[in-house]
């Protein structure tokens, strides 16, 4: 996701700014340019070359992986294979684009490719499908996690102040939490700006206590504070604990209607074999247990 999206379509003068997509009538050639710039930094080219490497892994160049969009979002499509027949037998596989919002300045567009890149490169596939799928869980993978907005929003600071003589807020927070010469202090402080709630934070016990009664709050997020918000997750214009909540009731959601679907498959079609039906039974119980709430 993207963590602060500003962009300035005009000048004082009231003449229209150029966007990073203005400067050719190319996608492709639009997003070569974000490309150079940011392998003139030594954090950027650092992360250009592991995604270059992952996506020919898959075999695709960059170029197939980095679209233009409405927003800056790194989108994971997990994908679920079973054969009707056999429902019970399941495959799973994750794809990833990341997109780049089309109405910023160059400026912002470099910040964004790279802190999307970290997700595309690092970010830790996660799987609704799997009963230990928890929300306490998705929400410090998403912020403090491999490959999280964390590690993200650090990556992008060290691009920006490599690349960018400016004297503003953003590279002023960057220098603020890259400070210290440990990189766990470093990641430390990152995750702290992202649990800032502000007015938000009741409002974040309570939607998290809602699924999870039980949860004690103050041991899964020890560095939730009450000072103002730092970063609003775009997607959502939320912070992003709050975010991370939207988006696991979101995803819960779909995947007990597909798990609800394939199960009643798997019901119809289950051969009478002793073994399959005790499997199916205790799916069935996993099913209730963790999808209950969500498909009511």
């Amino acid at each position: 996701m993207l963590l602060i999206s500003i962009s300035f379509l005009t000048y004082a003068s009231g003449q229209k700014a150029h966007l990073w997509t203005d400067y050719h009538a190319s996608d492709e050639k639009n997003i070569r340019r974000l490309i150079s710039m940011m392998e003139q930094s030594k954090e950027g080219k650092r992360v250009l070359d592991l995604a270059y490497e992952k996506a020919a892994s898959y075999g695709k160049t960059i170029y197939d992986v980095v679209k233009i969009g409405d927003g800056s979002v790194t989108d994971t499509t997990l994908l679920r294979r079973f054969n009707p027949n056999n429902p019970l037998d399941v495959a799973y596989d994750s794809r990833a684009i990341v997109y780049i919002n089309k109405h910023l300045k160059t400026y912002h567009a470099v910040l964004d490719l790279s802190h999307e890149l970290i997700h595309y490169v690092y970010r830790e596939d996660f799987n609704p499908y799997e009963r230990n799928f928890s929300l306490s869980g998705f929400i410090k993978n998403t912020i403090e996690g491999t490959g999280g907005e964390a590690e993200a929003y650090l990556s992008e600071c060290k691009v920006n102040l490599e690349l960018f003589d400016l004297e503003n807020s953003e590279q002023s927070r960057c220098r603020e939490v890259l400070k210290a010469n440990d990189k766990t202090k470093q990641k430390t402080a990152a995750i702290k700006k992202f649990y800032q709630l502000g007015d938000y934070f009741k409002r974040f016990q309570d939607s998290v206590l809602k699924v999870d009664p039980y949860v004690d709050l103050s041991l899964e997020f020890p560095h939730l504070s009450r000072t103002q918000v730092s970063f609003h997750s775009s997607a959502y214009s939320k912070p992003y604990p709050i975010a991370s909540v939207e988006e696991y009731l979101t995803i819960s959601k779909a995947a007990c209607q597909n798990e609800s679907r394939r199960l009643e498959l798997a019901s119809r079609n289950i051969a009478q074999e002793t073994k399959q039906k005790n499997l199916l039974f205790s799916l069935k119980s996993d099913f209730e247990s963790k999808c209950n709430s969500f498909i009511q």
